[in-house]
């Protein structure tokens, strides 16, 4: 028994075939426009799980690199204020060395004794110094100036250290405290203060006082050797951040290979792919023409 396709059902037909043909040609604009072959779950099931999985090991990367740079920007202002400091120490060792002889007059310690003031009230500035509106000798309380008085030098941060994460399991600390720089371990007013050295060879020298200025030049000696020990730190510190810097930049060009071979458009193909695509649609559009024209002049005769 034979059956008769009638019209309508021919229609249906060819708008069902026309909309996957449209919808086939919006994927393609679509990938032409992002540039990618891949925009959602359902172009490619078998892949997502690994672009998406690739694109958070991306971001999760980028943000690690982030706080390393800007760690190691923070690390540069904190060597060139230890180097400072450590000059300060410096050119006070030359003062005191050449400050004790015998023939100097009283005028000539009072002119030392103000040089090593100003030494010592550099060694505080240097203490004082910021990054990007932070103390970075303050611990974690950054917002607050470490040495207010240089009278008394006083500290007023904390001991707290602060950490930035390298990795999922590691961590690495990215400061060091006034006091512990200042001070050295045995504290304030220990004979591994700075501070406290300078301020007793100021005295010293305003009072002529020989005995005590050779008492104190020893301790600088010590001093000059630890501040050196914390500056080798950062750069220690610092070698192993561009180390791991270059890991997750190699890291990141892997991965960024693997996401342009996943998804990725190749614009050659899509290119073909488009002209075949409206091809298609415009051999419908006429076939289908054809059929309702028949049809119309069947219905006529």
């Amino acid at each position: 028994m034979a059956f008769r396709v009638t019209q309508f059902q021919t229609d249906q037909q060819f708008l069902f075939q026309h909309r996957i043909a449209r919808e086939e040609e919006s994927r393609i604009l679509e990938r032409l426009s992002t540039l990618k072959r891949v925009n959602r779950a359902s172009d490619d099931p078998n892949n997502y799980g690994r672009i998406s999985d690739s694109k958070n090991q991306l971001s999760e990367t980028s943000a690690y690199r982030e706080v390393m740079q800007a760690t190691m920007e923070r690390f540069t202002q904190t060597e060139t204020a230890l180097s400072g400091i450590r000059n300060a120490i410096d050119d006070a060792r030359e003062l005191v060395v050449g400050g004790v002889s015998i023939t100097n007059t009283d005028l000539e310690r009072e002119t030392v004794a103000d040089q090593i003031a100003q030494l010592r009230l550099t060694i505080i500035n240097r203490l004082n110094t910021t990054h990007e509106g932070e103390y970075i000798f303050s611990g974690t309380l950054t917002n607050v100036q470490p040495f207010q008085d240089p009278v008394t030098g006083n500290y007023s941060g904390n001991a707290e250290l602060l950490q930035i994460r390298t990795s999922a399991t590691d961590n690495l600390t990215t400061n060091w405290t006034g006091d512990a720089i200042a001070y050295g371990p045995g504290g304030q007013g220990s004979a591994d203060d700075i501070l406290d050295a300078l301020a007793d060879l100021e005295t010293a020298f305003r009072n002529n006082d020989l005995v005590t200025i050779n008492a104190e030049l020893p301790r600088l000696e010590p001093i000059d050797e630890r501040i050196n020990q914390l500056i080798s730190q950062v750069g220690t510190r610092t070698t192993r951040l561009i180390a791991e810097d270059n890991h997750y930049e190699q890291f990141e060009i892997g991965l960024q290979a693997v996401l342009a071979e996943l998804e990725d458009a190749d614009l050659a193909e899509e290119a073909l792919n488009l002209e075949q695509s409206r091809n298609t649609i415009d051999a419908q559009l006429r076939t289908q023409g054809s059929v309702s024209r028949q049809s119309l002049l069947d219905f006529l005769s």
